[in-house]
């Protein structure tokens, strides 16, 4: 099942406190530099510690010689050279439940989904606003199923 995130985006969230991480090191990986940008600073100021890889070689190699453990992969689907499920495919082959979050600007998910994704996956839509990505993030990383 796919975590559709909701059409409306205006959503009125006053007074609720958004969660923080304690340090959790999160891998972000898209080949949109501005992307990179505002998880970074978004993820940093919530209290993550946050690396970034604008490819997905690059992000092989990152997963490989962190020391410490990566809690979270932050995948964008579509990418060149190798889609993001692909990616996920071969951190998995390394690390074994490897907690995932994938993210695209596909409007049609169930295009998205037929093309690149399973059913059983955890998304978030581009853009995104920090608070959305911060609560969505804290949401992966403390679901025990993953």
């Amino acid at each position: 099942m796919i975590d559709k995130e909701s059409e409306d985006t205006t959503v009125d969230t006053t007074g609720l406190e958004i969660p923080r991480g304690h340090g959790e090191a999160i891998l972000v990986v898209d080949d949109e530099a501005a992307v990179l940008r505002v998880a970074q600073k978004t993820l940093a100021q919530a209290g993550y510690t946050v690396l970034t890889a604008k490819d997905p070689e690059r992000a092989l190699d990152l997963f490989q010689v962190h020391h410490g453990d990566i809690y979270l992969l932050l995948i964008d689907v579509v990418m060149p050279e190798m889609s993001g499920k692909e990616l996920a495919e071969a951190i998995e082959a390394i690390r074994p439940n490897t907690k995932m979050l994938f993210m695209s600007g596909y409007t049609s998910i169930k295009r998205l989904q037929h093309r690149v994704l399973e059913a059983d996956v955890r998304f978030i839509r581009k853009p995104f606003t920090s608070e959305r990505l911060t609560r969505k993030v804290w949401e992966v990383l403390n679901t025990g199923e993953w």
